[in-house]
């Protein structure tokens, strides 16, 4: 398996876990019984962008392609970042929807820069 079909894999299972099973997801991160369903919803849309967004990059497997996703993840990163300085209520859960949007940036990026150089 190489880097970019791993970060691909981890992006896939991610997604399908937010689509299939957020309440579960939203239990470990917010720290209680999530009941929100507004929550849940943006749990589900965001599965599907990661989902849709591992299909773009097998479609197109350039490095153009995975810097324009580490860039979109990025941009969640820091949208996450700003959620947890705003908003106490869901501080933890974006502080580590933030973290896993940072891995995926990083992991997107690099194997994407290991692919422009051939390694």
């Amino acid at each position: 398996m190489t880097g970019a079909s791993g970060v691909l894999a981890v992006r896939v299972a991610w997604g399908v876990v937010l689509l299939v099973a957020p309440h579960g997801v939203l239990k470990v991160s917010h720290g209680d019984d999530p009941h929100d369903r507004t929550a849940r919803r943006v749990l589900r849309i965001l599965g599907f962008r990661h989902l849709a967004q591992t299909a773009v990059e097998l479609a197109g497997p350039r490095p153009a392609v995975q810097y324009l996703g580490a860039s979109v993840d990025g941009i969640h990163a820091l949208t996450s970042a700003g959620l947890a300085a705003v908003d106490r209520r869901w501080r933890r859960s974006a502080v580590l929807d933030a973290a896993v949007a940072s891995g995926f940036a990083l992991g997107t990026g690099f194997t994407a820069r290991g692919r422009r150089s051939g390694t």
